[in-house]
């Protein structure tokens, strides 16, 4: 952020290639304070990466030569940004707003950079979905394979020239981890989360676990809670600011490309647009009831999307059992819930509906405004 506020300005665009590391340019070499000079070559590198000799290792520090990995490098990077509130998409671009300008005055170290972290990660939709899931660890401890992050799996099917196949609705299990160690990592910097049975939660958790935040490989797997701050989370009337949007309610079928997958990347594609319908309008309905302090009624959902099969369902499959599987798209974009019984569920929390609206077909918002 320190970079990209010396660049540019609040206000003004850029692009993702703009954002690349530049020699050319002001870069990650002048504002990282945690990097280290080589006392003999005289050049700086990041003494947390496994070989830290080596100057494009990290992945803020790759040059502007475009490749598939480093174009993904800085995808995650400004799309995380976003996602917290540091920077707006404006115009085919960026802009930084005026709490990404703000974060990006503050020294590393600095116990205001806590709070207002915190509030960033509090923005993001997968973040506040994977706080959502506190409540079912009332004891305050949690192992981080015992949180569940990624699409839902609804096990549909499509006949194609004889053939059945699957619908690949579900994140890839490596996608699973990453987003779970990027959130969790998130979260202990927030002061959300600790290594479990150390001493009480720091005001600098981003200083006393700089070592388990920054390393290539983490061994801790068991975390503790900050139970009072996520009772303060839950009784405060939270709404997310930066849920994930219609266009990213599923994964990006395109990647489907390893031997064999060709003809299920096909069948996903064509569905594609089916499964962001169903799975926005979930989204739609937690919110409404969010905002009318009400229960989603399940069975009453389904119902509602039975009725527009076309807009919400894929053919030849039990659209109920679809939305039951997919209810979990709740967590994933940002509006978690706790489950009365498997026909009601509370939402936690409300959302930013234009966000979540953005991209999506009017006439499956009509649809929804007058059913629902």
């Amino acid at each position: 952020m320190r970079v990209l506020n010396s660049r540019f300005p609040t206000g003004q665009t850029f692009s993702m290639k703009d954002a690349k590391y530049s020699s050319d340019a002001r870069n990650i070499l002048e504002f990282c304070t945690l990097l280290k000079q080589h006392p003999i070559h005289g050049f700086k590198y990041c003494p947390f990466k496994a070989n830290p000799l080596d100057k494009a290792v990290c992945g803020l520090t790759n040059s502007i030569q475009a490749d598939t990995t480093k174009q993904k490098e800085v995808s995650n990077t400004l799309n995380a940004l976003e996602g917290l509130g540091f920077l707006d998409r404006k115009e085919g671009g960026f802009r930084i707003t005026a709490e990404g300008a703000a974060f990006a005055t503050l020294e590393i170290d600095s116990e205001d950079l806590v709070p207002l972290f915190r509030r960033a990660c509090l923005r993001y939709g997968p973040f506040v979905g994977m706080l959502g899931q506190f409540r079912t660890f009332p004891a305050g401890v949690v192992t981080s394979g015992d949180l569940t992050v990624g699409y839902p799996k609804t096990d549909e099917m499509l006949e194609v020239n004889g053939k059945t196949v699957r619908v690949s609705t579900e994140s890839a299990r490596d996608a699973n981890v990453r987003t779970r160690s990027c959130l969790l990592l998130w979260a202990i910097a927030a002061g959300f989360m600790k290594p479990h049975g150390i001493e009480a939660f720091p005001s600098d958790p981003q200083v006393r676990y700089r070592q388990l935040i920054n390393a290539d490989i983490r061994a801790s797997r068991k975390f503790d809670i900050n139970l009072s701050l996520y009772e303060e989370f839950l009784q405060s009337p939270h709404r997310t600011e930066r849920p994930l949007d219609y266009s990213n309610l599923t994964k990006n079928v395109g990647s489907l490309r390893e031997n064999g997958q060709a003809l299920q990347r096909d069948v996903t594609m064509a569905v594609d647009s089916v499964i962001k319908n169903r799975r926005f309008a979930i989204c739609f309905a937690l919110n409404r009831a969010a905002e009318r302090s009400e229960n989603v009624d399940v069975g009453g959902l389904v119902s509602v999307l039975a009725g527009a099969e076309d807009m919400f369902a894929i053919p030849g499959n039990d659209v109920g059992a679809a939305v039951r599987r997919d209810l979990q798209i709740g967590f994933v974009a940002g509006i978690p819930f706790e489950a009365a019984n498997p026909d009601s569920v509370m939402p936690i929390c409300s959302l930013d509906l234009e966000v979540l609206s953005a991209g999506v077909p009017i006439e499956v918002v009509n649809y929804l405004k007058v059913a629902t």
